[in-house]
């Protein structure tokens, strides 16, 4: 409660003073050089460099496409996904009303990457919940200290100036020099972004040019003034926009190329390096950004792995913890926590993730569901037990093979209880629908309860298999009593659902009141019924 109340607090300025408030951290690390006669873009005019625009793309693409998820840790050292806080659905699914999950993260991942800062506003109630996130323009913020209090001075579309404290911004930072903002990577590193816009704007004005380059007149003597006019006169308009045509000069003139032709300047290299140099400064593979000078197919699948642990999850770090530090109050921050999930960028070719799949399975630290969960798959009724290879026992220690009956019982009544409900909701649902139409009933019936026996014994397949291995039992002997008698269950089944929508004419009763009110009775006891059957069978075969 306190900490929702100096949340909501927004004008109480922090008591404590801040080492960067009396330093000027410029002089320690410097700041771009400029050259005469050289490009020096801003940042948004960076973008237009092909090499800038495609690290940042990627970046920003990759950082938005992976779930942002808030956990709660458990009191057993485990945790779980906080779907009921409201920051679960706020961050997941659409921070503002005006954009989504993706467009959000894509947005400030993108500004973090090019200003060095992303800023968003933080809505909040009046008890300090956070109701929404609206981003903010970085090169409209000025973020300073005063009197020991952190401050974020806005600068709005219509010139005013608005002043936020630091309970109302969300600031995601890249490389700090000063506590207080992030460097802009294109900033401090911006000779090379020039050079870069250097050799683009030489290309485009060398085929604006036709492709030519430019050319000196040579006379043997002096030329008059009037003749000098009318002479540079008639060749520039001659040769503009008229390229690979023939020119013709007079009285011993000689034409003369000069400058440096772009293959003898290694245009393609140069603009290939400075590419590579730019891909360096945000550490992005070369592949990520069209360059496979160097890629070949062994490498490849690694360089993707070293994308992820070097150049994608420093940044997930850094906007997590800003996440926890501005949009958590003190209570939160002690159970709850944010993660961005990576799993889906390191999962490897097919033939891999199945075998490490298996080796987890086999060894029991993942289940059926966990495994299908990776997958993007739903769960199934039964996928949550886990294995335990029984042949590892302590070093020393000799541990006698379970008794069946202390564990296959509880999971044949787990499935017998998961079947009794389908049962029922198949009933009280398709059955009665069949009721209403004539003649539909009697052969819905016979082929639900057929399909009931083959689902129910592949349900309890393995099961079946786990006790045949215990208990050095024929695996088909075993699957085919359970078969036989979950044969015999489901067709006394069927007698008996045919039975009492017969008699209930009888009784005054309508047959869909009927069926439900059986229905009813099969989901209250069936379960046991269908157990106690499996396992007798199972005990009668193993000699129990």
């Amino acid at each position: 409660m306190i900490g929702s109340l100096v949340r909501s607090l927004a004008g109480l300025p922090e008591r404590r003073a801040h080492p960067s408030q009396d330093m000027d951290w410029s002089a320690i690390f410097g700041g771009a050089t400029t050259i005469p006669n050289l490009p020096s873009p801003s940042i948004g005019e960076s973008l237009a460099l092909p090499a800038v625009y495609a690290c940042i793309r990627v970046l920003s693409e990759t950082v938005a496409g992976l779930p942002l998820l808030t956990y709660q840790e458990r009191r057993d050292g485990g945790h779980e996904r906080a779907t009921g806080h409201p920051l679960y659905r706020l961050l997941r699914r659409s921070p503002n009303p005006e954009m989504t999950a993706f467009e959000f993260e894509e947005l400030l991942t993108s500004h973090c990457a090019a200003w060095g800062n992303a800023y968003a506003q933080i809505i909040m109630d009046g008890s300090g919940k956070v109701l929404e996130l609206w981003p903010l323009r970085p090169d409209r913020m000025k973020v300073e200290r005063k009197n020991g209090a952190l401050l974020y001075t806005y600068t709005q579309q219509n010139g005013r100036p608005v002043t936020l404290t630091r309970y109302q911004v969300h600031h995601r930072r890249a490389l700090v020099s000063d506590g207080l903002v992030g460097m802009s990577p294109l900033q401090t590193t911006m000779l090379a972004v020039s050079l870069g816009m250097a050799t683009e704007e030489f290309g485009a004005r060398f085929f604006a040019q036709g492709a030519r380059p430019s050319f000196v007149l040579s006379h043997p003597g002096q030329l008059k003034d009037a003749a000098f006019k009318r002479l540079k006169d008639d060749w520039n308009n001659s040769t503009a926009g008229e390229a690979h045509k023939v020119k013709i000069v007079e009285e011993g003139m000689k034409v003369e190329q000069i400058g440096v032709p772009p293959e003898e300047a290694q245009f393609l290299e140069t603009r290939t390096f400075q590419a590579q140099e730019i891909a360096r400064i945000f550490r992005m593979p070369p592949h990520k950004i069209g360059l496979l000078e160097n890629a070949t197919f062994s490498n490849i699948e690694h360089q993707a792995i070293e994308f992820v642990t070097d150049t994608i999850r420093p940044w997930l770090i850094r906007f997590e913890q800003a996440l926890y530090r501005d949009l958590l109050g003190e209570r939160e921050q002690q159970s709850l926590y944010f993660e961005y999930l990576v799993d889906g960028l390191l999962r490897g070719d097919t033939e891999t993730r199945y075998g490490a799949y298996a080796v987890a399975r086999q060894w029991g630290w993942l289940s059926v569901n966990d495994i299908r969960r990776l997958e993007n798959m739903p769960p199934v009724d039964g996928g949550d037990v886990y294995l335990q290879p029984m042949n590892m026992t302590p070093a020393g220690e000799f541990r006698q093979t379970p008794d069946p009956a202390t564990w296959v019982a509880p999971l044949v009544e787990d499935k017998a209880r998961r079947l009794a409900r389908r049962e029922a909701a198949d009933l009280r649902r398709k059955g009665v629908q069949a009721l209403r139409t004539d003649g539909a009933f009697d052969g819905w019936v016979a082929q639900f309860y057929n399909d009931l026996a083959s689902a129910a014994s592949q349900e309890l397949a393995p099961i079946v298999a786990a006790a045949a291995r215990a208990t050095g039992r024929s695996e088909t002997t075993l699957t085919n009593v359970v078969s036989g008698a979950l044969w015999e269950r489901t067709q006394r089944s069927l007698a008996q659902v045919r039975l009492v929508v017969e008699e209930c004419a009888g009784a005054g009763e309508a047959p869909a009141d009927a069926l439900e009110r059986y229905a009813d009775g099969i989901e209250a006891a069936g379960s046991q019924v269908l157990a106690g059957a499996v396992l007798a069978a199972l005990a009668e075969v193993m000699g129990r």
